[in-house]
């Protein structure tokens, strides 16, 4: 079969007849696609040394194909060699010089048999972050963007000077984590919010599970490739300000890509949304974050209002749960008790919890944050190792003392 989209998808496990062109790339037989091979490649570069044609036992890790007059690029990890006694057997036409055969890749699957799947913790989860499918960015089409700081001066671009440079010790991307389910446009990616982060798989979510060529691989990256590098360290600086979890960063990439998907992205607003996209993922992931804090994560590289705007448009044009923003006082003590420095073990935190929820149910016409901040500063005062003044709960809630005051008036003064 002829390598193309139709026929080929990551972890395909693939018999290839390959050689070197006068070049020095290596390609598949009857085929302009390249071929960047990853692995133990040393047998290769010795058996291609000697002989034209090598068949190779190769497992798809990823693919790139051209839009335009680009090349189509493969890449694989090498399994096997078998190296061609006859090089004229290689070179005959039709469709025995092109034949691949193609098998079921079973390293997907783990040790118990089953293929990879996010972990069982997340099935209660809102559905907006569990395996959410985005369009791949079109290879060769780039839209209107800007940088993080501003928009983009022209003619700028990632790449590198060596783009032709063949790549034989590519590090290759895991099957585990390829793509789930594939239709040529969509890819669903498995993560675990439990593991430590991992950027590379992060840049994928970004990219539509689509993988981000390497440094080292030498290759010209798209417009889409290019932002999902520039999101990706947005999206973690931003969880790093506010000490989340990988499982917010992992949602907050699906929600952007999701956002590109439906054209929520114009003008001057990437950090916008990057910014609107880990809010939301707070609240999905249960770790609330204020948004006056992802203002101060972002260095006040976009205000509250902005934030509020743009996460207001996502949940209603991306069909997000809209019970996500009705906030109920008790799901920031979390936040406000880290910020104080307390124990979440502490006593304080249950009493804290229960006075929120007290003012939740009896319909208080403040914030939730306001709320939940005069709560944590009224449960301090029946414990003398953590009672906090006024003006400690207030910065912690980015707040005022006269909010707290206040607050803590209508608490007492149901």
């Amino acid at each position: 079969m002829d390598l193309l989209p139709s026929t080929v998808a990551n972890g395909d496990r693939l018999t290839l007849r390959i050689t070197r062109t006068a070049e020095g790339r290596i390609v598949p037989s009857d085929s302009e696609c390249r071929l960047f091979v990853s692995g133990d490649t040393n047998e290769l570069e010795e058996i291609l040394g000697t002989r034209e044609w090598v068949e190779a036992d190769v497992t798809v890790t990823s693919c790139k194909w051209a839009a335009g007059d680009g090349s189509d690029m493969l890449f694989v990890s090498l399994n096997g060699l078998e190296p061609i006694e006859n090089p004229g057997d290689a070179l005959s036409t039709g469709a025995e010089s092109s034949e691949v055969a193609a098998t079921p890749d079973t390293s997907t699957e783990s040790e118990g048999g089953e293929a990879k799947s996010r972990d069982s913790s997340k099935a209660d989860r809102p559905s907006q972050c569990v395996g959410s499918s985005t369009d791949a960015v079109d290879e060769d089409t780039e839209t209107p963007g800007e940088t993080l700081g501003g928009e983009n001066e022209p003619g700028s671009s990632v790449e590198s000077s060596a783009a032709d440079t063949d790549i034989e010790d590519v590090p290759p991307a895991s099957v585990d984590e390829a793509a789930a389910v594939s239709d040529g446009k969509h890819r669903e990616i498995d993560w675990d919010g439990d593991a430590p982060l991992d950027t590379d798989l992060l840049q994928r979510i970004v990219n539509g599970g689509y993988r981000v060529p390497t440094a080292e691989e030498h290759v010209e990256l798209d417009h889409g490739e290019r932002t999902a590098i520039e999101i990706t360290t947005a999206l973690v600086d931003l969880a790093n300000n506010l000490t989340v979890s990988a499982a917010v960063c992992y949602c907050a990439g699906e929600l952007y890509a999701d956002a590109m998907q439906h054209d929520l992205i114009r003008g001057k607003s990437k950090l916008v949304t990057a910014a609107a996209s880990v809010r939301l993922a707070t609240l999905i992931e249960e770790e609330h974050r204020p948004l006056a804090a992802i203002e101060a994560a972002s260095d006040g590289e976009v205000s509250t209002k902005e934030i509020a705007d743009k996460e207001r448009r996502m949940v209603a044009e991306l069909g997000l749960d809209p019970t996500l923003m009705l906030i109920p006082p008790q799901k920031y003590i979390p936040y406000l008790i880290h910020a104080l420095g307390v124990e979440p073990s502490a006593s304080i935190v249950s009493d804290a919890r229960e006075i929120a929820v007290q003012a939740s149910s009896t319909g208080s016409g403040s914030s939730p944050l306001s709320t939940a901040a005069a709560a944590v500063y009224a449960a301090g005062l029946h414990h003398e190792n953590e009672k906090f003044t006024q003006q400690q709960v207030a910065e912690a809630a980015n707040t005022s003392e006269v909010t707290i005051r206040n607050n803590y008036k209508e608490l007492s003064n149901p």
